[in-house]
Order: structure tokens, then C-alpha cells, then sequence
């Protein structure tokens, strides 16, 4: 995504920059709208391939998107960007996803609750440390965690290679009968130990760190809540599904945010895809 002044998006699109506004073109039920030179677009195709003449400007009023998906392991959370060979999640899910992305990534090897979204100011107010969103995970063992250095996990005494010292809000094993792990359509498999964890901030390969100091390996790592939101038992992996109205607010009023109601939406050609938005 590339946030672009309009003056920038008329002279990319061929238009007249000297000119230095754009009319939107309006429904049937609105005067229209003008947007200022100074106005600024978030783009979310590269605006040096598209045409002027294959934009059409509506205004409209809509909520930000809000979706979870039960990501599978062997995809990423890019958009191919980081020139990954690896098969991507947007990938996979092909149009509906277009113009979101996720909130936080989880690694190649993880699976699990995933939110993607078109906001933003709430992607980076979720996964910001400051407004410490809770995640919660599932995460196998390939044998059990030494006591002593799970003793000063637990402490905030165990200090990662770099310095870190993790503070997990949550560290429980989880019994081999627990209905926690009772995932029929999505198995728990392969592991030896199971732990429940909560983190309040995500660092980079927090959970898979902390483990391997602890004298283990983690083998199976599934996120199953993000805020509000969690994974349902009974999802099946790859499921992509809307967000709840309940569920939407409680993600907003967690850090401090309502949901704008009005956006200037350019959809592009006859498909009508989004690529640019501008918040009314």
C-alpha cells in the first residue's frame, strides 16, 4: 500500500496536476465529492500501472474491512513483497482479499487466527506494544521444557540470545485430554508436551525462542486468539470468515478507535476492484 497526494496520483494517471483536484464521480443519490490537491490516497495497486482512463471514482459509504482466516503452515502473510518463494496467503484466497492485509504476521512454519483488514490505523493500533493486544497459542513440544528455566520464564528472568526477556501473561501446559486440543476438523498432532501461552505483544519468533531457552523445540504453533477475536474449534484450515458486528467493536474499543463510516472508494476498470481509499 503507498499513501500518494492527489496532485502525485493526476500526474501518474496522466491527468492535470496544474489542475489539482479530482471530482469523484457520484451515485445516483450524491452531489459528488472534490478532493484537494493536498488529499492524500492510500493506494493499494502501483499507480504507475494504471491509466487514467481505467479508473472509475465513486463515493461511498462503507466500513473497513474486517475478516479472520484460519491460516494453514507453508504460506506467509506477504503479498510476495519480501521476494519469497514461499506460496502466500493472499495468494490463496485470491479476490476476495484484495486490498487487505494482515494484522501481525505469523511465520511460514505457524497456522492459525489471522486478521486481515483495510484499516490502517487499527492494524497498527493492534499490533502496536503500547496498547498490548493479547495472543494466545497452542504450541507443541519435540520433548518437555526444562522446570528450572520454565520456573524463570515465568519470572520475566529468562533472557533470550539478544537480550529479550519475555513477560508471557499466559504459560500453562495443557493436559493431553484437554478439550483445548480437541480440534477434530484440525487436529493437534506430533508433538510431546502442549502448552497454552499468552503474549501481549508480538516479537519476532517470540513463542519458538522462549521454548528453545527452555531446553525444547517447538514442532506445532497455532494462534488461537487475537484480541477479542479467537478460533473457533470447529474451523477448518484455509477458512476465511467476517468478523461479528460484537466482535468488530470490541477490536476498535480495545484501542481507543471507532470505525469510519465514510471513505472515498477508487475502483478500477469494470471489475470494480479497490485499489485507493481516502478516508471521508
Amino acid at each position: 500500500m503507498t499513501r500518494v497526494r492527489v496532485s502525485k496520483l493526476l500526474a501518474l494517471l496522466g491527468g492535470d496536476r496544474r489542475r489539482g483536484w479530482l471530482r469523484t464521480k457520484p451515485p445516483a443519490s450524491s452531489e459528488g465529492a472534490v478532493l484537494g490537491a493536498r488529499d492524500h490516497v492510500n493506494v493499494y495497486a502501483d499507480p504507475t500501472h494504471l491509466s487514467w482512463h481505467e479508473l472509475t471514482f465513486t463515493l461511498t459509504l462503507e466500513l473497513p474491512r474486517l475478516m479472520a482466516h484460519a491460516k494453514v503452515s507453508g504460506v506467509v502473510c506477504s503479498h510476495g513483497e519480501d521476494g519469497s518463494r514461499d506460496p502466500t496467503v493472499f495468494a490463496r484466497l485470491g479476490d476476495v482479499a484484495r486490498g487487505l492485509h494482515s494484522v501481525g504476521r505469523l511465520d511460514a512454519a505457524s497456522e492459525g487466527l489471522l486478521i486481515l483488514t483495510d484499516d490502517g490505523a487499527l492494524s497498527q493500533r493492534l499490533t502496536h506494544p503500547r496498547f498490548a493486544v493479547p495472543r494466545t497459542y497452542v504450541v507443541g513440544l519435540a520433548r518437555a521444557a526444562d522446570e528450572q528455566a520454565l520456573a524463570a520464564l515465568r519470572a520475566g528472568r529468562l533472557a533470550l540470545r539478544d537480550g529479550h526477556r519475555p513477560h508471557p501473561s499466559i504459560l500453562e501446559e495443557i493436559p493431553p485430554d484437554d478439550a483445548l486440543l480437541a480440534c477434530p476438523r484440525w487436529p493437534f498432532t506430533g508433538a510431546q508436551q502442549w502448552w497454552r501461552v499468552g503474549l501481549n505483544e508480538g516479537k519476532y519468533h517470540e513463542v519458538r525462542r522462549m521454548f528453545a531457552a527452555c531446553g525444547s523445540h517447538v514442532v506445532a504453533l497455532r494462534r488461537i486468539a487475537y484480541g477479542g477475536v479467537s478460533l473457533p474449534a470447529d474451523t477448518e484450515p484455509g477458512a476465511l470468515w467476517s468478523l461479528s458486528d460484537v466482535q468488530r467493536e470490541a477490536l476498535y474499543a480495545q484501542v481507543g478507535l471507532r470505525p469510519a463510516l465514510s471513505r472515498v472508494v477508487l475502483r478500477c476498470g469494470t471489475r470494480g476492484d479497490i485499489v485507493g481509499v481516502v478516508e471521508a
